[in-house]
C-alpha cells in the first residue's frame, strides 16, 4: 500500500465518522434551546444535546430573558405539550393542513386578514372607503358617547382581556390554550385576528377616525386644524379598563414605505406591510421591539402556490425564532424582556407543494367522473392544464399586545427562555 493510498483511506474514515456525528448533532430545535453561560454554547437542557454541527455565541443582552415559540417548535414537540382532551384536539386542528393555520384558512390567501379580505387598497376592501378620508371628529364624538373606543367598547373594561372577560373566558373549554403567552396565542384574544389586530378598532377598519395615506400606509392627523400641516398619526386615546391609553394603531404600510422606515430603524408597533419577494430570495426588515410587550409576527402568502418562512434575528446575527413550514401559515410569537433591535427575514420558499397536491387531486378527481360520461370527458381533454396561482407577494403581520399580569401564561417545552 503506497502513500497515496494511505492518504485516501485515512480522509474517507474521517469524512463518514464526522458525517455520522454531525448527523446526531442535527436533531435538536433550536427553539428549545437555552444558554450555557459556562460553556458559551447553546444547550438543550430537555434533552441534552447540541443543536447541529455548528458553536453559536451568546446572543445579544437585549434577548436576555426573552420567551419565543413559534409554528415549527409546536409541531416539533407537539406531544410533550402538557394538554387537555379538549386542548389537544383544539391543537392537532390548528396545525393540520386543513385547520386553523392551513391555507384555507382565515389566514390563508383568501382569508379575513389577507390582501382580498376587508383591508387593502383595492376596491373589494372596505378599508379604502373607512380609512380613506378624514372623519376623525365624528370618532371623537362617538368615544365619548358608548362608541368602539369608549370604556364600553371592545377595548374597555368589558373586554375580552379585561379581568371580567378573562374569568369570563376561563370558563370556555380550550382558552387555555388561545391566551397570552400560550402556544396558539396567534389565534386568540392577542392575537392577529383579536382585540388589537387590523382587523379591529385600532385596524384601517377601525373607529380612530384617521385618514390613511395611500402612498405610504401611514395615518394623517385631523384636517380639522387647516393651518397645522397634517403629520403622521400613529397613537389614539381610548378608554380602557385602567384608564384612558395612549394606543397604537395598526397601520398598511406599502413594501417602499417599511422599507424606507426600516432603513431608518423606525419600523415598530402594530402595522401590516404588503410585499413581493422572488423565488429563493430575501427580504429584510429592522424592527424596534418594546420592553414587555408580546409580538405575533406571521407572513401569509397573497397565492396558493406561494410559500414564505420567516425567521427573527438579533443584532448579533443569531437566528431567534424561525418557522418554515411550506404546508401551513408560518408564525414567530414572541416575548421581549427588553427593548431590542431585532430583523424580520421573510424568504419565498418557491412554489407551495400542497397547493400542487390539491391541484393533483382535482385533475383526478374530475378525470375520473370522465371515463364515465363521453360528453364530459371530451371537454376535459379540451382542458388547458392547471394554472397555480403563483404571485410572490405575501402581507406580514405584526400585532402587539401589553402583558396582563392577571394572566398566567402556559408553560411547556415549546418555549425558549434565554436566560
Amino acid at each position: 500500500m503506497n502513500k497515496y493510498t494511505l492518504k485516501i483511506l485515512i480522509t474517507l474514515s474521517l469524512f463518514i465518522g464526522l458525517n455520522s456525528h454531525a448527523k446526531q448533532l442535527q436533531c435538536a430545535d433550536l427553539f428549545t434551546l437555552s444558554i450555557d453561560s459556562q460553556s458559551k454554547l447553546y444547550k438543550n437542557y430537555s434533552f441534552g444535546q447540541i443543536p447541529k454541527a455548528r458553536t453559536y455565541t451568546i446572543p445579544t443582552p437585549e434577548i436576555k430573558g426573552s420567551i419565543t415559540f413559534s409554528l415549527d417548535s409546536i409541531k416539533r414537540f407537539e406531544a410533550q405539550i402538557d394538554l387537555n382532551p379538549t386542548e389537544k384536539a383544539l391543537l392537532k386542528a390548528a396545525i393540520h393542513p386543513a385547520g386553523y393555520m392551513g391555507y384555507n384558512s382565515s389566514l390563508g390567501p383568501i382569508g379575513t386578514i389577507n390582501k382580498w379580505g376587508p383591508i387593502g387598497t383595492s376596491v373589494v376592501n372596505p378599508s379604502r372607503l373607512i380609512s380613506g378620508y378624514d372623519w376623525r371628529e365624528l370618532a371623537q364624538y362617538l368615544s365619548e358617547n358608548g362608541g368602539p373606543l369608549d370604556a364600553n367598547g371592545v377595548l374597555g373594561q368589558h373586554s375580552a382581556n379585561s379581568v371580567q372577560g378573562q374569568k369570563l373566558n376561563m370558563t370556555i373549554k380550550g382558552y387555555d390554550i388561545l391566551k397570552q403567552g400560550s402556544p396558539l396565542m396567534v389565534l386568540g384574544p392577542d392575537g392577529v385576528e383579536g382585540l388589537y389586530s387590523s382587523l379591529g378598532a385600532l385596524g384601517p377598519n377601525g373607529a380612530h377616525g384617521f385618514e390613511r395615506d395611500p402612498k405610504t400606509g401611514s395615518y394623517l392627523s385631523s384636517k380639522k386644524h387647516k393651518k397645522n400641516k397634517r403629520t403622521h398619526q400613529d397613537t389614539v386615546q381610548v378608554k380602557e379598563e385602567n384608564g384612558i391609553v395612549e394606543e397604537e394603531l395598526v397601520e398598511l404600510y406599502t413594501n417602499d414605505a417599511a422599507n424606507e422606515l426600516s432603513a431608518q430603524h423606525l419600523l415598530r408597533g402594530r402595522f401590516l406591510v404588503d410585499g413581493k419577494t422572488l423565488d429563493g430570495e430575501i427580504t429584510d426588515l429592522n424592527y424596534s421591539a418594546k420592553k414587555g410587550e408580546w409580538i405575533n409576527f406571521l407572513v401569509t402568502p397573497s397565492g396558493f402556490g406561494d410559500s414564505f418562512s420567516i425567521q427573527i434575528i438579533d443584532s448579533n446575527g443569531h437566528i431567534i425564532g424561525e418557522s418554515k413550514s411550506q404546508y401551513l401559515i408560518n408564525f414567530i410569537v414572541f416575548h421581549f424582556a427588553h427593548d431590542a433591535e431585532v430583523k424580520i427575514r421573510i424568504k419565498n420558499e418557491g412554489r407551495s407543494p400542497y397547493y400542487n397536491s390539491i391541484i393533483e387531486s382535482m385533475q383526478s378527481y374530475v378525470n375520473y367522473f370522465a371515463q364515465f360520461n363521453p360528453y364530459l370527458s371530451a371537454y376535459v381533454k379540451e382542458l388547458p392544464p392547471p394554472v397555480l396561482t403563483k404571485t410572490d407577494e405575501w402581507r406580514l403581520h405584526v400585532i402587539t399586545a401589553p402583558v396582563r399580569d392577571y394572566i398566567t401564561p402556559t408553560h411547556g417545552p415549546h418555549w425558549t427562555q434565554y436566560k
